[in-house]
């Protein structure tokens, strides 16, 4: 009896067990330039004394969930929101 119970323990350690759906929630830092967003607001919206800066640093939050088909192939849908201020 011991045996068979070891023979089982190592065919359930051996076999790969894969799951099929995944689940993933992201939140990150970016930082970022946009030159010409940048010149725009300033040329039209800043006041002269407080103008825009180059580099700007914005919040990011991701969430995505996708399902595997097959072995070689999954379908998913992915969310990103990005928040920032000038």
């Amino acid at each position: 009896m011991k045996k068979l119970y070891i023979f089982f323990l190592i065919v359930l350690l051996a076999i790969s067990l894969q799951a099929q759906v995944n689940v993933t929630a992201v939140m990150g830092l970016n930082f970022m330039t946009t030159p010409s967003f940048k010149d725009y607001i300033n040329a039209n919206f800043a006041p002269v004394n407080d103008q825009m800066q180059s580099f700007k640093s914005s919040v990011e939050f991701a969430a995505e969930a996708d399902y595997a088909v097959s072995q070689n192939f999954e379908l998913g849908i992915e969310y990103g929101l990005q928040l920032d201020s000038y």
